[in-house]
């Protein structure tokens, strides 16, 4: 999924488009003629059927629209609907920024969020500033 800025009026659109991820049983085999036995304190995380990561039972999946959903839910009950959004996505990550201003010296702010289904970084949610460019 590519990195574009598009209005808010598609956001649910784009949400519904990032990818799922599901959890599956682990199993290993010492020889390749022997039989498979379940890893019973781990699980796969599958992705577009490729296993991106193999997690302790501890591990709670978060689906990049969960984690990306509060902070449109917060503008939305705010009554803002004059904001922009960016999403990248693939079978690993997550990543949204959502421009909700300009302030002065064409400085854009608003929120981030980062989501990861391969245990590289932590659900986070940020404040967000860059400079606008042409």
């Amino acid at each position: 999924m590519r990195n574009e800025l598009v209005s808010a009026e598609h956001v649910n659109q784009e949400l519904d488009k990032l990818p799922v991820a599901q959890e599956v049983a682990v199993a290993w085999a010492s020889q390749p003629a022997d039989a498979f036995e379940v890893i019973q304190n781990r699980k796969g995380i599958l992705v577009n059927d490729e296993i991106v990561s193999i997690t302790s039972k501890g591990y709670s999946l978060v689906q990049h629209k969960d984690a990306l959903r509060p902070v449109i839910d917060g503008l939305t009950v705010t009554g803002s609907s004059d904001f922009r959004f960016s999403f990248y996505a693939d079978n690993h990550k997550a990543f949204m920024n959502v421009l909700i201003g300009e302030g002065f010296d064409t400085v854009r702010y608003g929120f981030s969020v980062v989501n990861s289904y391969d245990r590289s970084t932590s659900l986070r949610y940020g404040f967000q500033s860059f400079r606008k460019t042409k």
